[in-house]
């Protein structure tokens, strides 16, 4: 074995398990002391033991990673246009995300970021998921910062804790779930925004508030205009603290800092893109009218789904914390369960029921969770019964770490870097760096990311193998048991392993 990757998967995944068994339980041990923010440091690591070992495939995973990760690298190259297949030399549908030129269908902020990772760190899987890695474990910190600040450490521990072994979010970071590096970036932008409103809540100073502005428009330039929640769970913690007409400034610099981000983007594509631009908006729209994808589902699906998402025993705390807070004049925790409140609102009525889309409330219902257990552990009833007060404390705490083991496929065997991977990264030297074609090719996405070529599925004609020839392409064409006759005594066409 040349490295620790080349570990068979159930080995690696126990190692990483108990590794970041041992650091929860020192970061108990620590707590247990009161040394919060020395037992932050080992939950932040043992966070961080759980992505990276998510994040070190060496192959790209198919939804929607690849697609997300071929865009980036093409960023490089010209930041201002997006593009999947960066030389089309078959025509395309330009509303067709799966298979057009510029592509418009996420916003590039957090494509951006990935492609300035590979500029750095070289066009590899691995450093395309750099920064989500980053931010999926620096998101750990924020939910400590903001449930500190509304509750206490101890509630901000519990909820950091949940936050660092959630197996949807660990898997979205990681570019093995659908809208991976994208919906990453925007959870994070999200609470980044929130901890910066709740940091300004008791003054909030306008160059403050235009911070948390520009956040917002990071946001929406990664996946549209729900980036806007940043700004109402401020104005309801702004609101919280201060009369209405104190907070109209604040709040209208934090608008006006957003836009200033977001809509310069928006008026150069559609001036210099009007064709995919207009496709784009269409394909949004689509989303919240039509179950796109097979993604459908009822109006419960999302709420339905929290036992998954975040423990058998969730609803438990969650409906206890709701129930406290809704009848009381505590309006700040109104704005947290604001933050849970609309995201589950909105796709809900949504046609399309993509659970990732709900995961931007994911951490305020870390707090929420964190709070209705210290609420419940305070009961009479549970005061009373120690015994039962700590096997109820277990299982909502620990119940979300099978969900983990499943999710991140921690004993699941499978090849890190399987053999199609390995044979793309091979054609390189046989590719060149000339202008090139491959046809037959697969996982055409993939093979434009490992390759400095355009790629397509099925066979060409001979009319094409004389078009793309006569402008000076090289052809080349994967080898299959039904290659037709006159492609194989072409000389024009070089065959390539199978």
């Amino acid at each position: 074995m040349n490295s620790i990757a080349d570990l068979p998967n159930p080995i690696l995944g126990a190692a990483t398990l108990l590794s970041a068994a041992s650091l929860y339980v020192v970061a108990y041990r620590a707590a247990r002391g009161g040394r919060w923010r020395r037992a932050l440091l080992w939950i932040v690591a043992a966070g961080a033991v759980l992505r990276a070992y998510d994040a070190s495939d060496l192959f790209l995973h198919s939804w929607d990673e690849r697609f997300h990760v071929l865009v980036a690298k093409h960023l490089i190259e010209h930041p201002l246009v997006p593009t999947l297949i960066e030389d089309p030399v078959r025509p395309y549908d330009p509303g067709e995300w799966l298979a057009n030129h510029v592509w418009l269908h996420k916003p590039p902020f957090a494509l951006w970021l990935m492609a300035l990772s590979m500029r750095i760190f070289g066009v590899n899987e691995i450093a395309a998921r750099l920064p989500s890695l980053l931010l999926s474990t620096l998101a750990i910190l924020l939910t400590y910062g903001i449930g500190a600040r509304l509750f206490g450490p101890r509630e901000g521990l519990i909820a950091a804790f949940l936050h660092s072994l959630n197996g949807f979010l660990i898997a979205l970071s990681s570019g093995r779930s659908a809208t991976d590096h994208v919906d990453t970036v925007f959870i994070v932008l999200i609470e980044l925004g929130i901890w910066l409103a709740v940091r300004c809540r008791d003054e909030p100073r306008l160059p403050a508030m235009a911070l948390v502005g520009v956040v917002t428009g990071c946001a929406i330039l990664t996946k549209w205009y729900m980036g806007g929640l940043v700004i109402a769970v401020a104005a309801g913690l702004l609101l919280s603290r201060h009369p209405w007409p104190r907070v109209i400034v604040p709040l209208g610099a934090a608008t006006l800092a957003a836009a200033l981000t977001f809509v310069p983007w928006q008026a150069y594509v559609a001036h210099a893109f009007p064709v995919e631009s207009a496709a784009g908006r269409q394909y949004f729209l689509r989303y919240l009218s039509e179950p796109m994808g097979g993604h459908a589902g009822g109006w419960l699906t999302h709420v339905s789904q929290i036992p998954r998402l975040f423990g058998e025993l969730a609803f438990i705390p969650l409906a206890w914390f709701l129930a406290r807070v809704l009848p009381s004049r505590a309006r700040d925790l109104g704005a947290l369960a604001a933050w849970f409140a609309i995201p589950y609102a909105v796709f809900s009525i949504a046609a399309t029921k993509m659970t990732a889309y709900v995961l931007i409330a994911a951490p305020a219902v870390f707090l929420m969770i964190a709070a209705g257990t210290r609420d419940l552990a305070a009961t009479r009833f549970l005061t009373t019964r120690p015994r039962l007060r700590a096997i109820a404390l277990v299982f909502i705490l620990l119940l979300p770490l099978r969900l983990t083991i499943e999710k991140v496929e921690l004993f699941k065997p499978y090849d890190r870097c399987p053999a199609w991977a390995r044979e793309l990264r091979a054609l390189r030297g046989v590719i060149g760096t000339g202008p090139s074609v491959l046809f037959n090719e697969e996982r055409p996405i993939e093979a434009m990311f490992y390759l400095p070529c355009t790629a397509y599925q099925g066979f060409p004609s001979e009319e094409e193998i004389e078009r793309l020839t006569d402008r000076g392409y090289a052809v080349f064409l994967r080898e299959a048991p039904d290659v037709p006759e006159f492609l194989l005594r072409d000389p024009r066409v070089t065959l390539v392993g199978e």
